[in-house]
C-alpha cells in the first residue's frame, strides 16, 4: 500500500545518512540526495510535470530522476498507481543505464524497487524491462562487483533464481541468506520506505530454490550465511505473522539458525539481538536496530552497576571499551569487549549486563540500539 508519511521520510533520511561519503558521481554530495527525497515527497503534480518537461531538455540531471521517483513513489498528488509505476519505470530505466553503481539500488529504502506482484505499484512490465538493462550490463561489465550487487538487490524479490546466480560469486554471504530467507517466506513486496515486507506467496515454499536454500542453510557452519537467514526470517517472519499474512512457523528454523551463528560468531551483536519466537497479539516488538553515540546513551541510563572487586585481578587498572547491544525494553543483552585490559573483561561485561536503559523509540516505536560504552576501572 502506498504511503506519504513524514515517518517514512524519516526513516529514509536516517537510512542515507548511514552511507555519508558512499554515493558516486553525479550524488557525491548525501545532502543534496537527502533533499531531493524530501523535495520529492512534497512535490506537487504541477511542480512534477515542470520537472519532466526540464527532463526533456536536460535528462542527465539524475538528482531530478530521484525527486520524481519519490513523488511517483510517495506523493499523495502522485497519479493513479498505473500512471505511476510508468512514471518510476521510466526514471529508473534511465538511473539504471547511467547510475548501475549507485548505492541507492543495493537499499530497500529509497524506493527504487519494482515488484512484480503485491504492491499497489507493482509493475511486471517495469521489472522485466529493468532486469534486461541489468542482465545487458552485467554481461558488458561481467567483473563490475557493484553493478553485480546493484542487480541482485534489484532481483531479489521479483526473480530470486537470477539474484541467486549473482550472489554465488560475491564476497559477502549475507546476501544469499537475505535472499534464501525471503524466499522462505515468500515475499513478494517490500515497503518502498521502510523496506519491510508488505506480501508474501506460499507457494514459493515449493518451488526448487526453496528446498535449496533450505538444504543449505541446514547443513552450513558459515556464520554470516545463516545468521542473516535466521535474522530476518525473525525479523520479517514476525511481520508478516503478526499481519495475518503468513501461514508457516518459521520460528523453528530461524531459532535454530541464530544459535548456530551466535556459537559461531559470539561477537556479532546483532544475532544477539534478534528474537525468533512467534510474536504475541498486541505486543511491540522492535523490528529496527540502530547505532547510537555513547554519549547519547549515556543520558537514558537508569541503572549501572559498576564492576565489582570480587575476582578482581591484584593491581589491575585500565579502561575497558565495549560494544553492548540493547533490546526494546532498555536490558543490555550482550556485551563485547573491544580494547581494555584483558583481564578485567569478565567484570567489566558481568557489571555491563546489569545495566538497564530508558527505552529507545523511533517514530514511536521501539528499536534495539547498538552503542559503546566505556568503565575506568
Amino acid at each position: 500500500m502506498r504511503r506519504s508519511c513524514w515517518a517514512d521520510t524519516a526513516r529514509l533520511i536516517i537510512t542515507l545518512f548511514a552511507l555519508m561519503g558512499a554515493l558516486p558521481a553525479p550524488a557525491q554530495d548525501i545532502r543534496r540526495v537527502v533533499d531531493a527525497y524530501v523535495q520529492g515527497h512534497k512535490l506537487k503534480a504541477k511542480e512534477a510535470a515542470k520537472l519532466e518537461s526540464k527532463l526533456a531538455a536536460k535528462p542527465e540531471n539524475a538528482l531530478d530522476r530521484v525527486r520524481l521517483i519519490a513523488f511517483y513513489t510517495f506523493s499523495p498528488e502522485s497519479p493513479p498507481p498505473d500512471e505511476a509505476a510508468k512514471g518510476r519505470r521510466r526514471h529508473l530505466l534511465w538511473l539504471a543505464e547511467h547510475e548501475p553503481e549507485s548505492e541507492l539500488w543495493s537499499q530497500w529504502s529509497y524506493g527504487f524497487s519494482v515488484y512484480v506482484k503485491g504492491d499497489s505499484l507493482s509493475d511486471p512490465e517495469g521489472f522485466s524491462a529493468i532486469r534486461e538493462k541489468w542482465l545487458g550490463l552485467l554481461s558488458r561489465n561481467p567483473t563490475n562487483e557493484k553493478i553485480r550487487l546493484s542487480a541482485a538487490m534489484f532481483l531479489e524479490v521479483g526473480d530470486p533464481e537470477s539474484a541467486q546466480r549473482l550472489m554465488r560469486g560475491m564476497r559477502d554471504s549475507a546476501y544469499l541468506g537475505t535472499l534464501y530467507a525471503r524466499v522462505l517466506l515468500g515475499e513478494t513486496a517490500l515497503h518502498h520506505a521502510t523496506g519491510f515486507p508488505v506480501s508474501s506467496d506460499p507457494t514459493l515454499r515449493d518451488t526448487a530454490l526453496a528446498k535449496q536454500a533450505l538444504t543449505e542453510l541446514q547443513n552450513s557452519s558459515d556464520a554470516k550465511f545463516i545468521g542473516q537467514a535466521g535474522f530476518l526470517l525473525a525479523r520479517d517472519g514476525g511481520i508478516l505473522w503478526s499481519q495475518n499474512k503468513l501461514d508457516w512457523d518459521y520460528s523453528p528454523l530461524a531459532t535454530t539458525l541464530l544459535t548456530r551463528a551466535r556459537t559461531l560468531q559470539p561477537d556479532e551483536l546483532k544475532w544477539f539481538l534478534s528474537d525468533p519466537s512467534l510474536p504475541q497479539p498486541g505486543v511491540r516488538r522492535p523490528i529496527a536496530t540502530i547505532r547510537i553515540g555513547g554519549a547519547a546513551m549515556e543520558a537514558k541510563l537508569l541503572r549501572k552497576p559498576l564492576p565489582s572487586g570480587i575476582g578482581r585481578p591484584k593491581g589491575a587498572r585500565g579502561t575497558v571499551v565495549l560494544d553492548i547491544a540493547i533490546n526494546g525494553d532498555g536490558k543490555v543483552v550482550r556485551a563485547v569487549p573491544k580494547s581494555g585490559p584483558s583481564e578485567l573483561y569478565s567484570i567489566s561485561i558481568e557489571a555491563v549486563e546489569q545495566w538497564v536503559f530508558q527505552p529507545t523509540m523511533l517514530n514511536g516505536e521501539p528499536v534495539n540500539v547498538i552503542t559503546s560504552v566505556a568503565i575506568d576501572d
